[in-house]
This record gives structure tokens, sequence and C-alpha cells, in this order.
């Protein structure tokens, strides 16, 4: 059974949305049902396992971190500099 719905999308989302879907050759209708599938049955948020190479695990921990304030601080004072 198909049913009809009637959403409110702003006008650069739907355009997008519209893009996407011409794209793969699919009707928005379909992208939207696929999407609300995965929404419902709760795997469009499940993490995927992601293999990361040996190269990759030896990176971690060679930069260190004072705190979670202190990037925004470099940040902002890259920027200011950047932006003289």
């Amino acid at each position: 059974m198909d049913g009809n719905l009637i959403l409110k999308i702003n006008d650069s989302v739907l355009r997008k949305a519209l893009d996407f879907a011409n794209r793969k050759g699919m009707d928005l209708s379909v992208v939207v049902e696929e999407f609300l599938s995965r929404f419902a049955s709760g795997t469009s948020s499940e993490v995927k396992d992601i293999v990361i190479s040996d190269k990759v695990k030896e990176l971690v921990g060679i930069l260190s971190s004072t705190g979670d304030e202190d990037w925004k601080k470099d940040k902002a004072n890259y920027l200011a500099e950047k932006y003289k």
C-alpha cells in the first residue's frame, strides 16, 4: 500500500535532494522512502566498522593536546593573524 505525505522542506535542501536523486537516476520519493526505512529500522545512525591501517594507528598519540579550550584559542589567534 502506498501513502501520500506532504512535507514542508527548505527550498535549498529540496533542490539538493532533487539534484541527488537525478544524479542517482532515482525518483525523490524513492530516496525519501529509503531514508525513512533506514531511519525507522535504526540502521541510519549505526556506525559502520572502519578498518584503520597500521600506518594510521602508528600516528595515534603523536600530537599532544593540553585541553579542549586551547585549540579554540590557538585557532582564534591563527585566524586573527591571518586576516590582519
